[in-house]
């Protein structure tokens, strides 16, 4: 679904900037937007062909795949990341890592793009069988009492329940956000396909 929507927007830019009579600030857009989206689509290609690889099964290669995404993405700013006793996880559904991973993935990228944090700290761990992945950043946060109204918020809580965990999200202005995901280990989750 993800590619396919933008091979959509691909698409479509193409088309606008074959259009006879576009401007030269209104081309220089569409093909920012264009290069944009490519490199987007690219990225999730690289994330699918990665998760498809049956070497790629075991939990430790997942989680050295989230810390090589967390330095390239956070290469400015000050981080840690703790997967401690996670790697000994065992056994999980290739949708259930795919999804953690996405959470994560798009959880960063929020703090990126949105945040301003200086320090983010991220720990992965198994807690009485659940898997907890905890995302603190010291941010300019936001207003977490207000409803989630950014597609990234509602895509990360819709990627969670698909996978019969819970995502809590707490922010503050001026004081930062902590993302916390916690997915049940050996309690019955929802069928996965």
């Amino acid at each position: 679904d993800e590619i396919g929507s933008s091979l959509g927007t691909i698409s479509f830019i193409g088309y606008e900037i074959s259009k006879d009579g576009i401007s030269g600030s209104k081309l220089k857009d569409l093909g920012i937007e264009l290069n944009s989206i490519s490199k987007s689509t690219v990225d999730s290609m690289r994330d699918i062909i990665w998760f498809i690889n049956p070497q790629n099964e075991s939990f430790e290669k997942l989680v050295e795949y989230m810390k090589d995404f967390a330095a390239k993405i956070l290469h400015t700013i000050d981080f840690s990341f703790d997967a401690g006793q996670a790697v000994l996880v065992s056994d999980l559904h290739l949708r259930i890592k795919r999804n953690l991973y996405l959470i994560f993935k798009e959880t960063l990228n929020n703090i990126v793009k949105h945040s301003k944090a200086s320090k983010v700290e991220i720990h992965l761990m198994n807690r009485n069988n659940e898997l907890m992945l905890i995302i603190v950043d010291n941010g300019t946060g936001f207003d977490s009492s207000k409803e989630f109204t950014g597609m990234g918020l509602s895509s990360i809580t819709k990627r969670a329940k698909e996978i019969g965990g819970n995502l809590e999200i707490e922010s503050k202005l001026k004081l930062g956000t902590t993302t916390k995901l916690t997915i049940p280990l050996w309690k019955k989750r929802p069928k996965l396909y």
